[in-house]
């Protein structure tokens, strides 16, 4: 079984307003965990992408969407960090 169909299982039996809700929590952890150390911080890195992932699986979050975003996002951030912007 491919993890594509896992975790079509997974958010199939929790439905995405739960997936959202865990991906919330877990991004809080992630937060919290950015003055712990680095195998905490992997660790709550990989529970997100799961929830991300999850909500890929059904269709909730359009991928190809969401690169493009990232894309411009990214531009941004690169743009701001070269000007001395945070």
């Amino acid at each position: 079984m491919s993890d594509n169909d896992t975790l079509r299982r997974i958010a199939g039996r929790l439905g995405p307003e739960e997936i959202l809700c865990q991906c919330a929590e877990e991004c809080s952890e992630l937060a919290q965990a950015q003055s712990e150390a680095r195998a905490l911080i992997n660790e709550e890195v990989a529970d997100v992408l799961n929830c991300v992932e999850a909500l890929e699986a059904i269709s909730f979050v359009d991928r190809g969407q969401v690169a493009r975003i990232q894309a411009g996002k990214l531009e941004r951030w690169d743009r701001r960090t070269r000007e001395g912007v945070t």
